[in-house]
């Protein structure tokens, strides 16, 4: 019967990475937040009220802080 270590079979776990990958992963998220924002507030008066958005909800949704996110996001 073969014997696998548990040194090969599990490389080592190396905590900075993943406290890189989460933060890359909430750095491109806030971007595309922050992109999304910009682009609502650039749209035409009729185009908003197609998607059920007065002009000043528009504004004030463009306004928004990058950090400014949905609760959702910080749990």
């Amino acid at each position: 019967m073969a014997q696998i270590s548990t040194h090969e079979a599990c490389p080592p776990v190396r905590p900075h990475m993943f406290w890189g990958q989460r933060y890359w992963k909430a750095l491109r998220l806030a971007l595309g937040l922050r992109r999304q924002r910009r682009s609502l507030g650039l749209l035409s008066p009729e185009l908003l009220r197609d998607i059920g958005l007065t002009p000043a909800e528009a504004e004030s949704e463009s306004r928004r802080k990058l950090w400014d996110v949905p609760k959702h996001w910080l749990v």
